[in-house]
């Protein structure tokens, strides 16, 4: 009788061994064929940071670098993404610093005194504020002259009284146009 009952659980056995076999083949079966099209790795972002937050809802903003911003000419994007470009215009006719190209061109530093007593070159004046002087590269001028009664300095009044086309290491001029003027220089760096 022990052969019997031990037959017996052998067929129970090999019945419910074969149901299970084709229900977990037929689900084999679906995790291959779904995990074919869904497991499949994204396709790479060839316009996205690592890590960034791809909100697919919010249709404000383009699905363009930056929010859309041309890397060309974005003064606050130029070239990539938070390159800002120090732009300075006051008065049209001396703007310098804009992005063209997705480069930024030279621009204005900040106002310094010209002394005739003290003589600075440009050289000096862009290496104080880590760049290279740009001879002549910004509208033509290598440093800008104004003068100023007090605390007035470049661009105020807007236009300088002379454009000094020098070479970088040439001493800035620094002869008032009026006695008792201060005179102040900005020069052209990258």
């Amino acid at each position: 009788m022990a052969e019997w009952a031990v037959f017996g659980r052998s067929s129970a056995w090999a019945g419910l061994t074969g149901e299970v076999t084709m229900k977990v083949s037929a689900l084999l079966v679906f995790f291959i064929v779904f995990c074919g099209v869904a497991c499949q790795e994204p396709l790479p972002c060839t316009d996205c940071s690592e890590g960034e937050d791809l909100d697919d809802d919010d249709d404000s903003k383009p699905d363009l670098p930056c929010g859309g911003a041309d890397l060309s000419s974005d003064n606050s994007n130029c070239g990539e993404c938070g390159n800002v470009c120090e732009f300075v215009a006051v008065d049209p006719q001396w703007e310098a610093g804009r992005c063209v190209d997705g480069e930024c061109t030279p621009s204005w530093t900040s106002c310094v005194p010209s002394l005739e007593v003290n003589p600075i070159t440009c050289s000096e004046v862009c290496n104080a504020y880590d760049k290279i002087c740009m001879p002549r590269q910004c509208v033509g001028a290598t440093a800008l002259l104004f003068a100023g009664i007090g605390g007035q300095g470049c661009f105020d009044p807007p236009d300088p009284f002379f454009a000094f086309e020098g070479d970088c290491d040439a001493d800035i001029p620094g002869v008032a146009p009026e006695p008792g003027l201060g005179i102040y220089a900005t020069c052209c760096c990258l």
